[in-house]
């Protein structure tokens, strides 16, 4: 009997178990008849697949069991079928190969009583705005998060000011709506929020991490993060990138492939200098959009004068003290609105990010010259632990005398300063925070 490849595609990590057809139809008559359709997730099926009587008289199956999995296989081998649990497959491959039946038997009980609380619906003809569940509710007020949506396997965010600035609003207790229109066969996932899957990722400490000399689509990062939460920050060349398909140009854009990568809209080149800062509580709400107009803009409700708002401007990180150029100054007008000093233009790419706790402190200073920057009393930070980020005129710096732009470099110099590359002219804006 021929063997193939299961490849289990689970929040962008990648797993790969050579199985057998008769295997792999044992384990779907354990979870039952509708074996793969009644879990949700990713599965992809590679390589040829020879359908026959099972070798294995013990798990033999009649030809009427083996039609519907013949069927399943066969349509299987371009499609990505709803599996949700889909990292459940390999772990119960490993323990059927190792004859563990006990084991197959406990994990088929977690799985069940387990199982997330969520509906996956596929885009109908045309693409569609508005789903409807059929098995859950939630509250239907915007301002109560208790449902996370995906997109596919990308995690969505609620404008819970319930407008149509972020990707999705509720519009009932079992109906939301998108901002934009989801391809035709794109399938959407709504969870009941704090339903975790088995085996998920533990929480990733905080780092910061530069990387050089990548080349092509897939950059790694270097440490292990938490995907889909919005705590991996990354910023090519100092200006931020948008964690998205399609918003903003393609130069901009990337996706997180796996646990340790990303995926980017243009392949990096040798000379790009990639930072990466994970930080260890997720944003309330970090999001990134384009066609945007005049001055006046909504955003989701937030804190005002906390400095946990953060707002870039094609990647170039703006400030609301009034310094530099026009097009990167804001002022936060109110809870759920900010003011541009210079009007959005259709093309540009905002992102608006939250942070989920205040930063130890933010410091905008301007009218420096020389080689030393030294920061408002009472600001001091702890040389060496990575938490200093350093901007200069919104484009982030690099704690480095070798890596990056010169004009991009400093070295800590005590516990309130910092020490350029480059001297500072009086025009130049730099912000620090203090994370």
């Amino acid at each position: 009997m021929s063997s193939f490849r299961l490849a289990v595609i689970y929040q962008g990590q990648r797993r790969e178990v050579e199985t057998s057809l008769e295997e792999f139809t044992f384990f779907s008559l354990l979870v039952g008849a509708r074996h793969i359709d009644n879990l949700g997730g990713n599965l992809r099926l590679e390589g040829p697949v020879v359908v026959g009587p099972a070798a294995d008289p013990t798990h033999a199956m009649t030809l009427g069991q083996l039609a519907p999995v013949q069927a399943l296989l066969n349509g299987a081998m371009s499609d990505i079928l709803v599996l949700r649990e889909a990292v459940l497959v390999a772990r119960l491959m490993a323990a059927r190969s190792e004859g563990n039946l006990v084991r197959h038997d406990r994990e088929l009980t977690y799985l069940r009583a387990n199982r997330a609380k969520e509906d996956v619906i596929p885009s109908g003809l045309g693409g569609q705005t508005v789903f409807n569940t059929t098995s859950i509710t939630f509250e239907p007020s915007n301002l109560i998060p208790d449902i996370a949506v995906f997109v596919g396997d990308r995690k969505q965010i609620q404008d819970t000011a319930g407008g149509t600035t972020f990707s999705f609003r509720k519009l009932l207790a079992t109906q939301i709506e998108f901002s934009e229109t989801i391809p035709e066969g794109v399938y959407v996932t709504i969870r009941l929020d704090g339903y975790n899957f088995v085996n998920a990722q533990a929480a990733q400490a905080f780092f910061r991490n530069y990387v050089t000399l990548a080349e092509g689509v897939v950059v790694p990062v270097g440490s292990s993060f938490d995907i889909a939460t919005g705590k991996l920050q990354v910023y090519r060349n100092g200006l931020l990138m948008v964690d998205s398909p399609i918003t903003g140009v393609p130069v901009e854009r990337y996706s997180e492939k796996s646990l340790s990568s990303i995926e980017l809209g243009v392949p990096s080149d040798s000379g790009d200098l990639w930072s990466f800062y994970h930080i260890n509580t997720a944003p309330s709400f970090k999001v990134a959009v384009t066609g945007l107009a005049g001055t006046l803009q909504t955003v989701s409700t937030y804190a005002t004068g906390t400095k946990r708002l953060r707002v870039f401007r094609n990647g170039i990180l703006m400030n609301a003290q009034g310094l530099g150029d026009l097009i990167y100054r804001y002022v936060e007008t109110s809870s759920t609105s900010i003011t541009l000093a210079a009007a959005a233009n259709l093309d540009d790419t905002f992102t608006f990010d939250y942070a989920g706790v205040a930063p130890q402190w933010r410091n905008d200073l301007t009218g420096i010259t020389g080689l030393d920057v030294d920061f408002d009393v009472p600001y001091v930070y702890v040389p060496g632990d990575k938490r200093l980020q350093v901007w200069r005129n919104g484009v982030l710096m690099c704690q480095s005398l070798i890596v990056g732009d010169p004009v991009q470099q400093y070295v800590e110099d005590g516990v309130a300063s910092i020490l350029l590359t480059v001297a500072a002219v009086a025009t130049d804006v730099f912000t620090a925070i203090y994370l």
